[in-house]
This record gives structure tokens, C-alpha cells and sequence, in this order.
């Protein structure tokens, strides 16, 4: 009998990685931006081999492992996934997926135990088209091994600008060490059905789509594949390595590659014909001409990290993929150069090589591989014009519409946040200089609009048109109107709120003429109905107060998640609200009534300097804040405000501690000597009760004032 205590195994979490800017990028976003793309081999349970994964112990079972790969997705809460290596699919993570949001298009080979999978967030994309691509039968050009490996390809439609889309490449390709020329041969077949697919959808549909190949490429930056995207030509060591390639098709080669031999299930690798048939290395280069250069999103990896060790081939990370046997860069994204418009925001940062050793599945990460995760971020497209002295706005609009390719009626001009008319009030011609005091280098916004399918909801009075793209037009030598334009088969007047941005017709704002005034407000932003109003001692008990309630409380920003770490598209620094409820609605601040957002395990995302104990000190460009808790408030007396006991670091003091780049002590605290790696935290500065510091503090309501990070901090007052 073994008497030994049994000794507890180690309990698997996902180690958290940190998302770093992508330097030289244009940071302006709009429909785009937010949105989160991920690509992510998670290793089929199918091809699990205890000898080819000596040291991963029982992370290689499947309920703990299968529970890592879910948690590693939410974690980072992606809207596109690209999944490789995707098994048991239809016993749970078809199920997991629909419970957590996601739609998934599932595609497998029959020689295969596995598949691919493209999943999407079914509440922000919808899906427009889908085809598939297998390498065996694709008839481009003959394959030199029966590899069983497929291709995805889908279009997915942004709902909230249906004028937005995504065409999501997915593949895993073949495993082989030897086989460099059936790689190469997918990679080509790949790309060629990929600009298809996107040519039939841009003659069908009037999108502008943003096209991405990802997935498990199974080769490394050095190899031909890589050089044939980002390049489009190919050096002669290149071609020679291809050449020998083709020549030696061996269906026994053992030789370790990238994740394992295992890879190699349900027979495929026979050899399919002779080597004199297949297409010679200049024939697959030939074909190759009509194609489009591509960007490896992953090369700006060097660019952002410090590490020298971690650094690849072409600014690449180092490695991708850290089973015990192979160690090195395989899986990819690529993004297409022709994309102008659209930039590289952010970038999910690899971990040091000692949260991977000694390989990898192991407490930290469920998969062999590393998921992959960049955040886009679109970009406006500056035009310069040049205008004469007396230029007319009708005439700038003909130059402008000539320069986005648009018809005249299908886009507003707006400066300095108002839409510019065609006429003034008294039908005269409207000028750039004397009617609006535009100037030189001033910057017009071109709105482009989109046409709604039905003329108006009159149940909320509102036009609510998808968010239009835009563009800016820089005059060369921007205020207070609207034009009137045809929009969803109705002459009308639209005007945009100052505080929404949403688009109003006159008549569903119940106004007969443009109001006068610097600023309008519309009736969702503000109560103009004295009879709505409710008083002091009132008692919100009326259905007619409730519903406003519940209209109110309906609003969120849907830009970003919850937990969302650093900025908000679309806030710039200092914008103020009226009261907390609105910065809870742009998303700045979710919190309703804590002053502190985030939780213990995500960490702090937003606070509110509203506090005014007098342990805080607020010198603007830095503050003391003491944190949530510990506090002993006078009903009395405001100004005895005081912290009376420690803080303990639990809960959101604990959120905001860990933003803290230094290790974490619940005890004594820590200080953090490069605090510039910590986490940023939204800070937002509220009208204070007391008179300390009135000077950084707004005289009412609540304002932004940008991202802080978390230097030092302790448990005693």
C-alpha cells in the first residue's frame, strides 16, 4: 500500500500577454477600429503523441487543455478567429462557441481527424459569402503529395456599417520539413482563390473590403512562401531550394517539423504523380505575376519589442510554435499592401521564452502554438484641393466628389463639426471664405453617407444611418449649417447633434427651420418636455418616467468590450459629459457608480478622481489615489473626509495594483522602475464636492483627461 500524501498537480491558468501600439501607424479610427482578429492553431487532440510532448505531463489531457484554449480566446475576446488544428467539433466546441457569441464555419478533409474553423462574433458580423479550398484536388496545378490540408475563405459584413467588410483567409498547410515545394504550391493556390473570392464579391456586393490571410503556414520566415507574399519575387538560393525540393519526394522522410510527425494522419503524404508531371518552379512563378504583395502583420513585432533574444527574421518573433521537438515562426497574418486605408494599431506581444520553457502545452498555454491577435485600425484618406479665392461650396463639391469617385448627393461636407450647405438663408451661393471662414491647410471632412432601405422610424423620430466612412479633404491656398441632399427617398435637412453625432431630419426633430445658435442638441440628448421632468421629491412611478428610465439605461458603447484597456476610438482628451451616466454610455468609464472600473483579474481600466480625501493629491500631469476602501466620511462635516484605516490590496485595489509593471505585493506594495511598461488607465476628472485642487478639476459634470499609469503604491494611509 502507497501511504505517501497524495501531492496536489499544478493548476493550469493562461498566462496573460500584454498588447503593445504598433509604432508609425496613423491612429485615427472609425468603423474599423476595435475590431479584434485572431489566428490560432490550438492543437488537435487527435494528433496528441505523449513521446512528442515529454514534458507537457497532464496538461495533455483533454478537460484541462480543451478549458485552456476556450479561457485563451475570451480572454482576449476576439471577433474573427481563424482556428487550425480544430477537432472534436461537433461534441463540444460547437456548443462552447454559440454559448460564448461566436458563429463558426467548420470545414475538415475526410483524410483528416481535424479541421479549420472561422468563427466571428454573431452580435458585430454577419457573414455574406464562404467557399473552401482543397489542395489535393485543386486544379491549378498538381500536387506532389496527397496532404489532406484545406482552405477557408469567408466575407463577413460589419453590422454596424454594413458598407465595411472582412474577407478572412484560413489555412494549414503541409507539415513536411521536405516538402518546401508542396508548401509553396498551397501557398500560391491559396492566395489565387483568396483574389477570386474577393473579385466575385466586389463585383456583387458595393463594399470596400479589407483582406486578410491567416493561419498555420508551416513555414518560416526564410522560406520561399514568406518571400513569394511579401516580395513577389523569389532570391536564387529561393528557387534552387525548390527545385531540389521537387525533386525529392520521399514519402518516409521522418525528419522532425514543426509540430510533429502526428500532424500526418489518415495516410496523406502518398505520392500522387510523376515528378516530371508536376509544374516546374518558374511555371508556379509565372502564374504568380497577376497577384498582390502582401504585409506579414507580425513583422512589426520587431519594432515594438525590447527583447533582442525574441526577435526573428524580418522583424518577426522568434517563434510562433514551442512543442519540445521544433522551436521557430510558422503561423501568420498577412495583411494586403493595396489596404491603404487600413493600419496596424495594435499587436498581441509574444511571452519570454521562460513562461515557455521547457516547451510547450504547459500550465501557461493549452497549445503548442501561440495565438496570434492584431487590432486594425482605419485610416483617413487626406486629399489636398486647391481652391479658388472665391470658391463656391457647390464647386468644391463637384472638385472633392471627382476626387473620392462619388456621386454628389451621396456625401456630406462638413467643417469644424457642421455640415456646409450649398446656400445661405437667403438661397444666395455659399463661399468657402466669407460664408464659412475656411483657411488655408483647414481640414473638411468628407462624411460619406449611407442609404437606408427604409424612408424613417417613426417610432424613435430618428434617421440612424450606419456609421458613414471618411474622408478629408485639406483645402490649399472649415461652420454652422446643413445641405440639403436626397436621403432614403426623402428631401430633408439633416443636422448633426453636438453631442451624439447622429443625424437628424428637421421634421423628426419636430423643427421647422435650422435652429440658430452655436450648438443644437437633439431630443435624445436632451429634455426640452417640461412635462417629463421630474421633481426634486418625486417618485419615478409613472410608466411614462420608467420608460424613459429604461431608454436612458439602453445605451452602451459597443466599440469596445467591457474590460477594454486603453483608449476609446472616437474620445479624444478632454471631452466632458454631463453627468457619470453619459461616460458610462461612450464607454469611457462602465462603472455606474464605483469610482474604479476593471476587476482583480483583468486589472483597473478606468477611475474617476471624484474622491476628494485628503490623503489625494492632484498635481495634473500626476496624482496620489487612495484607492477603494479604508474611507470614514462625516454626514456633517464634507471636509473631514480622511482615510481612517489601511487599504487592503483586494478587489480593485488590487485591479489597480496590478496594472503596475512590478510584482505584485499584497503586504508592503511595490514601485515600478520602468512604469512606462504599465498598463494605461482611462482617468477621468469629476466635479469635486470639496475646494482641493479646483485648478485640474471641471466645474461640472465629468471630463477625460487621458491615459495615466500606475508608478508606485502601498496598503497604509
Amino acid at each position: 500500500m502507497n501511504n505517501k500524501p497524495k501531492v496536489p498537480g499544478i493548476v493550469p491558468k493562461v498566462f496573460e500577454r500584454v498588447f503593445e501600439n504598433v509604432p508609425d501607424q496613423v491612429q485615427l479610427t472609425t468603423t474599423v477600429g476595435g475590431i479584434r482578429i485572431m489566428t490560432f492553431n490550438i492543437l488537435a487532440q487527435s494528433l496528441i503523441k505523449r513521446e512528442l510532448f515529454p514534458d507537457s505531463g497532464d496538461i495533455l489531457k483533454w478537460k484541462p487543455r480543451r478549458k485552456m484554449i476556450v479561457e485563451e480566446i475570451q480572454m482576449y475576446n476576439p471577433d474573427i478567429v481563424a482556428i487550425q488544428e480544430l477537432d472534436n467539433f461537433e461534441c463540444y466546441y460547437e456548443k462552447v462557441f454559440e454559448d460564448i457569441g461566436y458563429t463558426v464555419k467548420y470545414y475538415y478533409h475526410p483524410a483528416k481527424r481535424h479541421g479549420c474553423g472561422i468563427a466571428f462574433k454573431k452580435e458585430k458580423l454577419d457573414i455574406v459569402d464562404y467557399a473552401t479550398v482543397d489542395y489535393n484536388t485543386d486544379q491549378a496545378c498538381l500536387p506532389s503529395y496527397m496532404t489532406g490540408n484545406i482552405a477557408q475563405l469567408a466575407a463577413l459584413q460589419l453590422k454596424n456599417n454594413p458598407d465595411v467588410g472582412f474577407i478572412v483567409g484560413n489555412t494549414h498547410l503541409y507539415w513536411k520539413p521536405c516538402a518546401n515545394y508542396e508548401r509553396f504550391r498551397q501557398i500560391t493556390i491559396y492566395e489565387k482563390r483568396f483574389l477570386e473570392f474577393k473579385s466575385r464579391m466586389n463585383s456583387g456586393h458595393e463594399h470596400r473590403w479589407i483582406s486578410l490571410l491567416l493561419g498555420d503556414f508551416n513555414s518560416e520566415p526564410i522560406d520561399a512562401g514568406y518571400s513569394i507574399l511579401t516580395k513577389k519575387s523569389l532570391e536564387q538560393a529561393e528557387i534552387d531550394d525548390l527545385n531540389e525540393s521537387r525533386s525529392y519526394i520521399n514519402k518516409d522522410d521522418e525528419s522532425q517539423g514543426s509540430t510533429i510527425a502526428a500532424e500526418d494522419d489518415g495516410g496523406a503524404g502518398d505520392i500522387v504523380v510523376n515528378i516530371d508531371e508536376l509544374a516546374t518552379v518558374d511555371q508556379l512563378l509565372s502564374n504568380h505575376k497577376d497577384t498582390r504583395l502582401w504585409m506579414s502583420i507580425y513583422s512589426n513585432f520587431g519594432k515594438v519589442n525590447k527583447d533582442e533574444s525574441q526577435k526573428g527574421s524580418f522583424g518577426e518573433p522568434k517563434y510562433t510554435n514551442y512543442p519540445s521537438q521544433f522551436q521557430g515562426t510558422l503561423d501568420y497574418m498577412f495583411l494586403e499592401r493595396d489596404e491603404q486605408s487600413v493600419s496596424i494599431k495594435r499587436i498581441l506581444m509574444l511571452p519570454s521564452v521562460e513562461i515557455l520553457k521547457p516547451s510547450l502545452p504547459n500550465k501557461n498555454f493549452g497549445s503548442d502554438h501561440l495565438c496570434l491577435l492584431l487590432i486594425p485600425s482605419e485610416n483617413q484618406k487626406r486629399v489636398p484641393i486647391n481652391v479658388l479665392k472665391e470658391e463656391t461650396v457647390a464647386s468644391f463639391r463637384s472638385k472633392v466628389a471627382g476626387e473620392v469617385r462619388l456621386s454628389e448627393t451621396n456625401f456630406l461636407l462638413i467643417a469644424f463639426g457642421k455640415i456646409m450647405m450649398d446656400t445661405k438663408a437667403n438661397e444666395e451661393a455659399a463661399t468657402l471664405f466669407s460664408t464659412y471662414r475656411i483657411r488655408h491647410q483647414t481640414c473638411v471632412f468628407v462624411h460619406i453617407s449611407v442609404q437606408n432601405k427604409t424612408p424613417c422610424q417613426t417610432e424613435n423620430r430618428i434617421i440612424r444611418p450606419a456609421t458613414a466612412a471618411k474622408q478629408t479633404a485639406r483645402i490649399r491656398n472649415s461652420n454652422n449649417s446643413s445641405i440639403s441632399i436626397p436621403f432614403g427617398g426623402y428631401k430633408c435637412d439633416p443636422l448633426i447633434c453636438d453631442q451624439c453625432d447622429n443625424y437628424w431630419h428637421l421634421r423628426c426633430a419636430n423643427l421647422r427651420k435650422i435652429p440658430a445658435g452655436e450648438y443644437w442638441y437633439c431630443p435624445d440628448c436632451i429634455n426640452l418636455d417640461d412635462k417629463l421632468i421630474v421633481g426634486k421629491n418625486e417618485c419615478v412611478n409613472e410608466e411614462r418616467y420608467r420608460k424613459k428610465i429604461i431608454v436612458i439605461r439602453d445605451i452602451d458603447c459597443i466599440l469596445v468590450p467591457p474590460q477594454h484597456s486603453g483608449k476609446i476610438p472616437g474620445i479624444y482628451c478632454g471631452q466632458s459629459w454631463a453627468c457619470r451616466a453619459l461616460s458610462h454610455d461612450w464607454g469611457i468609464h462602465r462603472a455606474s457608480r464605483a469610482l474604479l472600473a476593471g476587476s482583480s483579474y483583468t486589472g483597473a481600466v478606468s477611475l474617476v478622481l471624484s474622491r476628494g480625501l485628503k490623503e489625494d493629491r492632484d498635481e495634473g500631469y500626476q496624482f496620489v489615489y487612495s484607492g477603494s476602501g479604508g474611507q470614514l466620511r462625516s454626514k456633517s462635516y464634507v471636509d473631514s473626509a480622511r482615510m481612517t484605516e489601511d487599504q487592503t490590496l483586494t478587489k480593485m485595489n488590487k485591479a489597480l495594483a496590478i496594472t503596475c509593471y512590478a510584482p505584485f505585493n499584497p503586504e508592503i506594495g511595490s514601485k515600478s522602475l520602468q512604469w512606462r511598461k504599465s498598463r494605461p488607465i482611462r482617468v477621468c476628472r469629476a466635479a469635486k464636492r470639496l475646494d482641493s485642487h479646483p485648478e485640474f478639476a471641471p466645474l461640472q459634470g465629468i471630463r477625460y483627461d487621458g491615459l495615466y499609469k500606475v508608478v508606485r503604491y502601498w496598503p497604509h494611509k
